[in-house]
């Protein structure tokens, strides 16, 4: 028998390799979607694997915000995000709003 871990990792790769979706925009999806039950989008996986994306990329979105807040010229410090960086970044706090939204974390 399947378990909700089991089919969240299944509708994320499907979306993964056929879809060709980022693993975040899976999640995303996943969260969107109205069909599953809310309390599969409450899973230590998806906890998991939000948080490990999240710290990877934390320094990054600290350094932008920094950057972002005190208008420092990024040319200046030598720091420069790409355009698919900033993406990750921006869908990053995507699903994170999403989770909140759905009370998986507080």
């Amino acid at each position: 028998m399947a378990t909700p871990e089991d089919n969240f990792y299944n509708y994320v790769n499907h979306l993964i390799y056929t879809e060709n979706a980022t693993l975040l925009g899976a999640i995303r999806t996943y969260l969107l979607d109205n069909n599953i039950p809310v309390q599969y989008k409450h899973m230590n996986c998806i906890h998991t694997t939000v948080n490990t994306i999240a710290n990877r990329y934390i320094n990054e979105m600290n350094i932008y915000n920094n950057i972002n807040n005190n208008n420092i010229n990024i040319n200046n410090i030598n720091y420069n995000l790409t355009n698919e960086t900033i993406l990750l970044l921006t869908l990053l706090q995507e699903v994170q709003n999403l989770m909140l939204y759905n009370n998986i974390i507080h």
